[in-house]
């Protein structure tokens, strides 16, 4: 073979350099543009709320509540609550319950941020409920850098899926329960003297 064959012949009076170096660096600002891309939706992401509904029984007291959590790293702002009609409420508690932050909606919640209210009693709401889950919607905006992002979510309310589960009491609780108890003992020895 000749020389001649193994030589490029130039496109436009480029050399063969000069196109293998051009394409190198538009691959090196895609990867980089790719890289920008990533990196912004990742930091979107990580500065976005994350607002989950759910319902929560406490092994001690017994109570169940529905609390609005705010998982996510960014700020959730003006929350508005729907479609919780249907909602078993503990009789007596309704006008509290209804006219707490389910009617007047959340105006902020900071990151790891909740609210909570006591609905029902759990060992009176198993017999309340059907093995449906009750829906609830929250509504709030995201402020990103350049507009607002409204995100409307809907969640099921599942309560039958830790009704009739066995529980321990904590700690705490039996260490209250033991205290009260000393009290009562206590109580009753200096009556007797």
């Amino acid at each position: 073979m000749s020389n001649a064959a193994i030589q490029c012949i130039p496109v436009s009076g480029m050399s063969a350099e000069t196109i293998v170096m051009s394409v190198i660096s538009l691959v090196a600002l895609l990867i980089a543009l790719g890289s920008l891309l990533v990196a912004y939706f990742t930091f979107i992401k990580e500065t976005s709320p994350n607002v989950i509904v759910y319902l929560e029984s406490n092994i001690d007291t017994g109570e169940v509540a529905l609390v609005a959590k705010n998982f996510g790293n960014g700020i959730a702002y003006d929350l508005s609550f729907f479609n919780y009609d249907g909602l078993p409420v503990l009789e007596g508690l309704e006008e509290k319950v209804f006219s707490g932050f389910l009617k007047n909606g959340i105006p902020m919640l900071i990151p790891q941020g909740s609210r909570r209210t006591i609905i029902h009693v759990a060992n009176e709401m198993k017999d309340e409920i059907e093995n449906v889950g009750y829906n609830i919607t929250v509504e709030y905006f995201a402020r990103g850098r350049w507009k607002q992002k409204l995100v409307r979510q809907p969640y099921i309310l599942d309560y039958y899926s830790f009704a009739n589960s066995i529980y321990i009491h904590s700690n705490e609780r039996k260490i209250l329960d033991s205290l009260q108890s000393l009290e009562k003992s206590l109580k009753k020895i200096s009556e007797a003297t």
